[in-house]
């Protein structure tokens, strides 16, 4: 299991969809965007390719409208900042942070790509033997996250791979 700061993709909305940063084929720095992957209250999650190493990646920026906060922007840094600090086999690494056109924050993750637990959950299950390994190693990814001093705020299902 992988702790993803994401949501899934049956949570796009059509409100939420106008709230894209990018369009699929920007180009910025060493990435592609690819496409809108997932997007939440806060921010918009793409696939992208780093176009140096060929790998599939994760972007995750600020909705525009909160980019013009710094409070907000600045939230978004030390979001950044205290992930990139843990190594844990279940949690996304942090990969770069930067600013488009020196305003609008984004930060790149390793890209993690399997069913949600969602998906698992609505095909069947587990059994109890089964399911209180996957719940031990998210305990674990979450106290990794919390001793860094960062709070989740939407631990669901959808947001669990």
């Amino acid at each position: 299991m992988t702790v993803s700061y994401t949501s899934s993709e049956e949570q796009l909305s059509a409100n939420r969809v106008a709230e894209r940063v990018f369009d699929p084929g920007t180009r910025f720095g060493n990435y592609r965007v690819n496409a809108l992957h997932a997007t939440a209250g806060y921010s918009c999650v793409y696939r992208a390719t780093d176009t140096v190493t060929g790998k599939t990646v994760a972007i995750k920026a600020l909705h525009q409208r909160l980019a013009q906060s710094a409070k907000h922007v600045e939230r978004f840094r030390r979001e950044y900042e205290a992930l990139r600090t843990i190594r844990h086999s279940n949690i996304v690494e942090m990969l770069d942070f930067g600013l488009l056109d020196g305003a609008m924050p984004y930060f790149v993750m390793e890209w993690c790509s399997g069913p949600t637990l969602e998906t698992l959950l609505a095909e069947g299950g587990f059994t109890l033997e089964e399911a209180l390994p996957m719940f031990r190693q998210l305990a674990e990814a979450l106290q990794e996250v919390h001793n860094v001093g960062v709070i989740h705020r939407d631990i669901k299902p959808a947001n669990i791979i």
